[in-house]
């Protein structure tokens, strides 16, 4: 019995949108300042709406500027959220929109001694937030001297001031303006939240899109530790295109790329499914291990069986018009694994399994699967192979070697 290999997992649906993403939109589409900007302006619907209302109960005359601010703020948040409008003249507009409507705020509701201030201060943070270079500087210069005219003139004429009709009036509209505030603070850092942990998914991703999981954790904990493992059972694969540079000067390097992605990409597929570790590519060339960094007893099975699917992808399929072909090689034995350098990690391996099995691919011929005898010894009984006649081996000298024709089941 031989152990089996497990097959592509499809991909999964998508999760719900959370509340986050149906407020603000999902990113890439929306970046941080836009998110930020549409969960400002959708707080600010439910909020005029809200203090609407808590006007007529206290009595504030203010109902009406406050019901044209939310009705704007409808039509501000449309555009951001699904007119997907530019950032810096929709927030300019509602910026403005506020620094508006915060005088008429102060005079209604006792100046200094009311609830403005609180909403001066999520207007700052909203400024500092979602405006960009000069339109940053200059809404926040005109934010502090809004402030400070209307100290100014409240100190100078207290008169123009409308004071509360009563302390429970007071203490009513204190108390409902620190809680809108506290609640759109606590969005705002709901969004960003959010957007940190989106960039530290992606970050993962692309941590583990360069190095094996295991190894990417170990880095993680302990960056500058050296990571050097011996592996006594892995396998080596090399595969390279026949006739690759002659057939590259006959396309336009945009083709050629593309050949390669089409052709590498559907290797990255084949490695996923066997759950081997593709090293890297080398121009034309490419390398993957079984075995490492974690084993396991059917590493050469695993990469003999991808190797037949490699070659029959290949053999199958026209890529730019042309028909290509491939040279596998595979050897096993002990190699040691490891990270090098300290900027853009590769994770590597390193030992003589490693050149014999290069050597097995350049002295190969094409669409064929040759193997060292350490790897025959482990596929024997799982694949049909051919003995070949031996082949000089730069530093070996003459080393046996097979064909690999088939899998026997």
């Amino acid at each position: 019995m031989h152990e089996t290999f497990p097959q592509v997992a499809s991909s999964s649906s998508e999760s719900k949108p959370n509340l986050i993403i149906r407020i603000c939109g999902q990113p890439p589409l929306f970046s941080p300042q836009q998110q930020l900007l549409n969960w400002m302006t959708g707080a600010m619907i439910v909020t005029s709406f809200l203090f609407a209302a808590e006007n007529v109960i206290i009595g504030v005359p203010l109902v009406w500027p406050i019901l044209v601010q939310a009705l704007f703020y409808i039509v501000m948040y449309y555009l951001a959220r699904f007119r997907q409008a530019p950032l810096v003249p929709i927030a300019n507009i509602v910026f403005a929109s506020n620094i508006l409507l915060l005088p008429l705020a102060w005079i209604a509701n006792d100046g200094i001694e009311g609830s403005t201030f609180y909403f001066y201060l999520s207007a700052l943070l909203g400024i500092m937030s979602i405006s960009l270079g000069r339109w940053r500087v200059l809404w926040v210069c005109l934010l502090f001297a809004e402030v400070l005219a209307a100290i100014g003139l409240q100190s100078l004429h207290p008169e123009l001031v409308t004071p509360y009709a009563s302390q429970a009036a007071h203490r009513l509209d204190m108390a409902f303006s620190f809680f809108a505030v506290a609640a759109f603070m606590m969005g705002y850092v709901g969004v960003n939240v959010y957007n940190l942990d989106e960039r530290h998914k992606v970050a993962d991703a692309l941590l583990l899109n360069i190095l094996p999981d295991v190894i990417a954790k170990k880095l993680e904990y302990s960056p500058a530790k050296v990571i050097a493992e011996h592996h006594p059972n892995a396998s080596i694969l090399f595969a390279d295109i026949v006739g690759f540079t002659p057939l590259s000067a006959g396309l336009q390097p945009i083709e050629l790329v593309e050949l390669l992605n089409l052709v590498f990409s559907y290797f990255d597929t084949l490695a996923e499914k066997y759950g081997v570790e593709k090293i890297k590519t080398i121009g034309d060339c490419y390398m993957v291990a079984a075995g490492v960094p974690t084993a396991r007893a059917n590493h050469a099975e695993a990469l003999t069986q991808m190797a037949l699917e490699m070659r029959e992808y290949v053999c199958a399929h026209d890529f730019a018009g042309k028909r290509l072909s491939l040279r596998i090689g595979i050897n096993s034995g002990p190699v040691v694994a490891g990270v090098i350098g300290h900027r853009k990690f590769a994770y590597d391996v390193w030992g003589d399994a490693v050149n014999t099995a290069s050597r097995m691919e350049s002295h190969g011929q094409p669409d064929v699967i040759q193997v060292t005898e350490n790897t025959y010894r482990l596929i024997k009984d799982a694949f049909t192979c051919e003995p070949q006649d031996c082949v000089d081996v730069k530093g070996k000298g003459p080393t046996q070697v097979w064909h690999v024709l088939a899998a026997k089941n």
